[in-house]
């Protein structure tokens, strides 16, 4: 599995090596839209954009301009906020 997923691993709590959750987000959105050149070729890239501009999990990379690639200059981390049940 490591070798499919450009270096970009981590170990679950039983100590297995898997895909960091950050490559599953690269690997979807190069997968259903349009990225740049960068990012979609570099998955560190898209990886150190995302940890510098404080992703963490259960955050989105989602873009400003919906028309426009996936790139740094279009794209922002977003938190989700869960809706008030009372």
């Amino acid at each position: 599995m490591a070798n499919n997923v450009h270096g970009l691993t981590v170990k679950d709590e039983n100590g297995k090596t898997r895909a960091h959750p950050l490559y599953w987000v690269w690997h979807e959105k190069k997968k259903k839209y349009e990225m740049c050149e960068d990012w979609r070729d570099n998955v560190m890239a898209f990886y150190e954009w995302c940890k510098e501009n404080g992703w963490v999990k259960g955050k989105q990379v989602r873009r400003h301009n919906t028309k426009e690639p996936f790139s740094p200059e279009n794209c922002y981390i977003y938190t989700v906020r869960k809706r008030d049940t009372a």
